[in-house]
């Protein structure tokens, strides 16, 4: 059975790329892994476009690899499966699983292994640098406060990090809630250590995504499976101090160093974090906003719950309003003034995705 891999360019998707390319070589035979991309040429999205670090990827390793670039035309459709599949609303569009998983599937791929569930262990996230610098030694806050961050888009929470870190170190933590508390923050989420904050995450914010990936996954009848999720390198992710995995303004630091030398440098110190993006704003602004404004009005749902409330004045608000029209319009209708759940599973037929164009 071919086994493919999601592959966005991060640190995450490549790694597990290179260990089961590795595999199969190890095994003999000619078998390359093969690797679904999403790209963005165009002009317009370019600042979501990945291609390089997914090219040189693929040229390092020697991979199979087939992209897709999004049609907007095609969106209103596949969010309305997406929609369908997650069953409830949910943030973001959805877009890149459902077209990375449609692709592996018209491949004839029908199981992946994907880097899900890597940055909740390995502190991947920028905001990770907070409780990082909150409990790091001085030395290191010190180091921080002299604006020597890594990591593109971390210099705000390094220096939140670092000023609480500061103040915790010359004053006690009693003293720093209550200077919290005169501007009326709470300082308690912030003295946690970065290895309590992960365990939660992964308790928590985890068991969503990963259910929003096997939805996406599934309605392509596709298997995604999750690696970095065996409970043997969870365990042992657990047990490694916070310390190695931020360092001296790195995410991901022990992660780095063991694919240094097998993956691109570009790769492995890659500075900026995209996480698998969508250019949302772009669509929502133009070739989808008169879809997205018109299915947003249609909805007496979020006229309901948004009563009171000014226009969205983000992409970000723009698509949670859209989802939640979306899932009226998928699940429930009007009766007077009553709500009706539908049940007519032969809807599913109408949540086929359009044809792509794999290359």
């Amino acid at each position: 059975m071919p086994v493919g891999s999601a592959l966005s360019g991060g640190l995450d998707s490549s790694s597990v790329v290179f260990l089961v390319n590795q595999l199969l070589r190890e095994a003999g035979g000619s078998t390359r892994q093969t690797a679904f991309s999403t790209v963005h040429r165009d002009t317009a999205a370019r600042d979501c476009d990945e291609s390089r670090f997914i090219d040189e990827v693929v040229s390092t390793l020697n991979v199979e690899s087939h992209v897709i670039e999004p049609d907007p035309a095609a969106i209103p459709s596949i969010h309305e499966a997406a929609v369908w599949c997650l069953e409830s609303p949910y943030d973001g569009t959805g877009m890149p699983g459902m077209y990375v998983f449609g692709l592996a599937r018209a491949n004839g791929v029908t199981v992946t292994l994907d880097g899900q569930g890597a940055d909740e262990q390995q502190a991947g996230y920028l905001n990770y640098f907070v409780h990082h610098m909150a409990n790091a030694p001085l030395s290191e806050v010190l180091w921080a406060a002299l604006g020597r961050s890594t990591m593109v888009g971390a210099e705000p929470y390094v220096r939140l990090g670092a000023s609480i870190g500061l103040l915790r170190t010359m004053a006690g933590d009693r003293i720093l809630r209550g200077a919290a508390n005169l501007f009326g923050k709470d300082a308690a989420p912030y003295l946690v250590s970065l290895n309590a904050r992960l365990k939660d995450d992964c308790h928590r914010g985890l068991a969503n995504l990963i259910h929003y990936a096997d939805a996406r996954s599934m309605i392509s009848s596709v298997e995604s499976r999750m690696p970095f999720m065996d409970y043997r390198l969870v365990e042992f992710t657990a047990g490694i101090p916070g310390c190695y995995k931020i360092h001296r303004g790195w995410t991901k630091f022990f992660a780095r160093l063991a694919f240094e030398g097998k993956l691109p440098d570009s790769i492995v110190w890659r500075r900026d974090k995209l996480g698998w993006p969508m250019p949302d704003a772009h669509w929502m602004s133009g070739p989808l906003r008169e879809w997205s404004d018109s299915l947003i009005a249609s909805s007496e749902l979020v006229g309901e719950l948004c009563r009171g409330l000014s226009a969205p004045g983000s992409p970000t608000e723009v698509i949670r309003r859209l989802n939640v029209a979306q899932w009226e319009r998928v699940f429930w209708h009007r009766t007077g003034s009553e709500w009706k759940q539908r049940t007519d599973l032969s809807r599913r037929e109408q949540f086929r995705l359009p044809a792509n164009e794999a290359s």
